[in-house]
């Protein structure tokens, strides 16, 4: 039999479209963690030319953490 039966020709399709379900999820992946480190970079930069080390940056931002969370906590 030259033409293969439809039952075959579904299974086919339905494992190509799986296939390109996790080729898509794998491209969002990759393109979310290329806009992180981008940002990253970006930050770095601009934390550069304002004279803002590494360091100084993590504290700030984890001051600014600890009071976003004392909000959180006053308003439970």
């Amino acid at each position: 039999m030259a033409r293969k039966s439809l039952d075959k020709l579904m299974e086919e399709k339905k494992a190509l479209e799986e296939k390109s379900k996790k080729l898509l999820e794998k491209i969002k992946a990759a393109k979310k963690y290329e806009g992180e480190k981008i940002a990253l970079l970006a930050t770095e930069a601009g934390l550069t030319e304002l004279n803002i080390t590494n360091e100084e940056w993590k504290n700030i931002f984890d001051e600014i953490k600890a009071r976003f969370q004392q909000q959180k906590n006053k308003s439970e």
